[in-house]
């Protein structure tokens, strides 16, 4: 932020992952911002302060996951203070992105894959977690998860398809450009617990949502199934004659979770290097950030610490 200052620097350019055009955000946003930086993310139980104005944004993806380049969020960690949080404003739109799938024809298959999850669960969290009667918005993020189970496969065989980065890089964008969410509401349970998991241990942001979203689908599975049969249903092609939605819904997860694993990424907590030991402390961050409807984590339903604690457990 100095060095802009000092240079009368007019633009920021993101060219990169999600990390890359989060940390420009912060940086546009951060020229203008008095106080204390980490201000400006929804961190704790503190008063939220989002940046009501940034340098213009240009964004260049090179990986198809984040949809940074076309919604007002970002996602910083402290690694100080061993947090990550997000920021969301308007003032955090790019102005422009240019998005050319050939950019990431170089990104190699362990990134793909993880690509393709953070895609479907930017899709998924407000399928899960808004509000009820969304027709449309169910079709258009099956539509999406359906696009990615099927190109990732093809990309993972033939990394240079560029055909089929094309579809998940619009995939992607569509997940989290803000169509699936309008007028839903919804939290965002999934990340709100690997943002605690990542911000302990340094594991790639997507890595962390494919451990604990099976984990976090079984656990509301049991309570409010109804929506993760349907999932299952439309998706995965799970029959449902003759059958209860919890059943149909626990046959959804573990095809997803299989799906997971066919693209060569961990779906439990050991295969991240992530003991039991530590899972108090990741649920601890997590409660502190996100514990803010009543002491509890926004979702469908809302998530008390025992819960966080019981969804990390079973993720082991």
């Amino acid at each position: 932020m100095r060095l802009c200052r000092e240079k009368g620097v007019d633009l920021v350019v993101g060219l990169g992952g999600g990390s890359a055009m989060d940390t420009a955000k912060g940086v546009a946003a951060g020229v203008f911002f008095t106080g204390d930086l980490w201000d400006m993310t929804n961190h704790g139980q503190q008063p939220y302060v989002p940046p009501q104005k940034a340098l213009p944004l240009l964004m260049i993806p090179t990986l198809a996951a984040t949809a940074s380049e076309m919604n007002g969020n970002a996602v910083l960690t402290n690694t100080d203070l061993r947090e990550k949080c997000a920021i969301s404003s308007p003032a955090l739109y790019p102005k422009t992105s240019i998005v050319d799938p050939a950019l990431t024809l170089s990104v190699p298959a362990e990134h793909t894959a993880y690509g393709a999850v953070d895609t479907i669960v930017h899709a998924t969290e407000g399928y899960f977690n808004a509000v009820d009667d969304t027709p449309l918005q169910d079709r258009i993020v099956e539509g999406i998860v359906s696009t990615v189970v099927e190109q990732a496969p093809r990309v993972m065989v033939k990394l240079d398809d560029l055909a089929a980065r094309s579809h998940l890089q619009w995939a992607s964008i569509v997940a989290l450009n803000g169509l699936p969410q309008s007028g839903c509401g919804g939290g965002f349970p999934v990340h709100h617990i690997e943002h605690g998991l990542s911000a302990i241990h340094d594991v790639p942001h997507a890595a962390g949502l494919a451990v604990v979203g099976p984990a976090w689908m079984r656990y509301v599975a049991r309570r409010r199934p109804e929506k993760l049969a349907q999932f299952g249903a439309r998706v995965f092609g799970v029959e449902t004659a003759g059958r209860s939605p919890e059943a149909v819904a626990m046959e959804g997860i573990q095809l997803y979770e299989e799906f997971v694993m066919s693209l060569g990424v961990a779906t439990r907590l050991k295969g991240l290097g992530v003991s039991e030991e530590t899972l108090d402390l990741i649920a601890d961050t997590v409660m502190r950030n996100y514990g803010v409807d009543q002491g509890r984590v926004r979702g469908r339903p809302p998530l008390d610490r025992a819960a966080v604690g019981e969804i990390l457990r079973s993720a082991l």
